[in-house]
């Protein structure tokens, strides 16, 4: 495909050399440009890519996308846009042939529930007839083809390479994690979706968006923006959902427990074997039996069932399909079966869905409910003594471990967490090595207990002193419970 055809869908667009030029590849990374390439360079929160220029025209970029004329060879053509992050949304859309506009595109975002909503979704869609493509936390899946995930939202050339498979693949709809950092750095430029869905919000990546507004102006881009959803479905009984419903263009559909939304749910059980209510909607009430267990489960459900009533599907052919969804790896999952008490792992890494997943657990608590938990290093520090003091108020015993300490002293961030349990009550372990701290838990649990096992989830490895090691809470506890 040629230059000038790529760009076509940008404004302000400059030249600077040859606009007919040939590609064959689009590039953020100048590694792994090769003859041909259009290297996209982007300024980053630690590197700017202008400065890898050099190496990528060295490789063989025959193009690059700039924020401001570098010194380059003359026969490199230059092509300088305002912020090119977004420009590289329009051009691997052109680039793949627009395959997100042969998909209707469901966008979910939210601090947390989001990987949930969004594997539910995608299995409701597939269950009424629309096979829909996944793009998670956990997974990428493009139909038959399933690969694990780097990022929450990938970036945009990336992004457009899966759509591009999805279609292929015969899928109809694609759905897919939208993260306040991919909002914010325009990594979904150049995408229009069908429904956009928003969860919650509750305090996480502060490290990055300094405040909660700021926060919430990154998950609003998502329904407040030019190309805004045809439908947004959002969560009526949180306070910044309420906001949104004012700021949403189209059509909103509301969901949550209280009366005068859209979809309301009316709550008869919750049982370790999933949860059973009733849904409200357009003035008919039909019984749910959902898999999955605790309200947070609920209202993800709400969630899902609201965008396949957004996307023109039955409420009841929905509801009919909620039993074949398997859950999520990581998430409120079972493990150690063969254990004489009930083990859980949970991705919950923030004091609100802590405090979701304890709550959940602690009416099936016979005896003493046991959290192992931790807080990951180079992010934001505020959240780690609001755990503890979570993991403190909700927790029979309690032991303090690494999550992914990164470049941080592990003992260090179990310091930060144990200040919020000061006046908490349970007792406290502090075992930073993971392994060793899940073990010990193991060993103390006793018939009637609950043990969580919570910050990592469906990960499978651990980042201490900027390494990654092989780790995966599931498969260690499993080991475990054998020996």
């Amino acid at each position: 495909m040629f230059l000038h055809n790529l760009v076509q869908d940008l404004e302000r667009v400059e030249f600077r050399g040859p606009k007919h030029v040939e590609i064959q590849d689009l590039n953020l990374s100048s590694h792994t440009c090769r003859a041909g390439s259009l290297f996209i360079a982007v300024r980053g929160t630690r590197t700017d890519g202008h400065a890898f220029a050099p190496e990528a025209v060295e490789r063989g970029a025959r193009a690059l996308v700039v924020e401001r004329w570098l010194d380059l060879p003359s026969h490199v053509t230059q092509v300088r846009v305002k912020h090119s992050r977004i420009a590289a949304g329009f051009i691997a859309r052109r680039y793949f042939k627009s395959a997100s506009s042969r998909l209707k595109i469901f966008g979910v975002t939210g601090t947390n529930g989001k990987s949930t909503t969004a594997s539910l979704i995608a299995h409701l869609l597939s269950s009424c007839g629309r096979p829909a493509g996944l793009i998670s936390t956990v997974l990428y899946r493009t139909g038959s083809h399933e690969i694990p995930a780097t990022h929450t939202t990938p970036d945009a050339i990336f992004l457009n390479s899966l759509f591009a498979d999805m279609v292929k693949e015969g899928m109809r709809a694609a759905v897919m994690e939208v993260s306040s950092h991919a909002l914010d750095q325009g990594r979904v430029s150049g995408i229009d979706f069908h429904c956009s869905v928003f969860t919650n919000l509750t305090r996480d990546h502060l490290d990055y968006h300094k405040t909660m507004e700021s926060y919430f102006r990154a998950k609003r881009q998502l329904f407040a923006k030019p190309q805004s959803p045809r439908v947004a479905v959002i969560n009526a009984d949180d306070r910044y959902g309420r906001r949104l419903l004012r700021a949403a263009r189209g059509k909103a559909l509301s969901y949550g427990l209280r009366r005068g939304a859209s979809l309301v749910a009316h709550l008869k059980g919750m049982e370790l074997t999933g949860s059973e209510w009733v849904l409200e909607h357009a003035g008919r009430r039909t019984a749910v039996r959902s898999p999955l267990i605790g309200l947070i489960n609920v209202y993800n459900t709400l969630a899902a069932l609201g965008a396949g009533v957004g996307a023109g599907l039955a409420p009841e052919a929905l509801i009919q399909a909620l039993p074949g969804f398997k859950g999520v790896p990581g998430r409120l999952e079972r493990c150690g079966h063969a254990a004489p008490f009930f083990i859980f792992v949970d991705y919950a890494h923030t004091d609100d869905a802590l405090k979701q997943v304890l709550t959940t657990l602690r009416p099936f608590t016979q005896r003493r409910l046991i959290t192992v938990f931790g807080c990951g290093g180079e992010r934001d520090r505020g959240k780690r003594p609001r755990m503890g003091h979570v993991a403190g108020r909700a927790s029979d015993f309690v032991i303090l471990t690494s999550d992914n300490p990164r470049s941080e002293d592990p003992a260090a961030i179990i310091g930060e967490i144990r200040k919020g349990m000061n006046g908490s009550g349970p007792r406290c372990l502090e075992i930073p090595e993971r392994q060793e701290a899940i073990a010990r838990a193991l060993r103390m649990a006793r018939r009637g207990d609950v043990v969580l096992v919570a910050g990592k989830g469906h990960e499978t490895t651990q980042i201490v002193g900027g390494v990654e090691y092989p780790f995966n809470d599931r498969a260690v506890i499993e080991e475990l419970v054998k020996t």
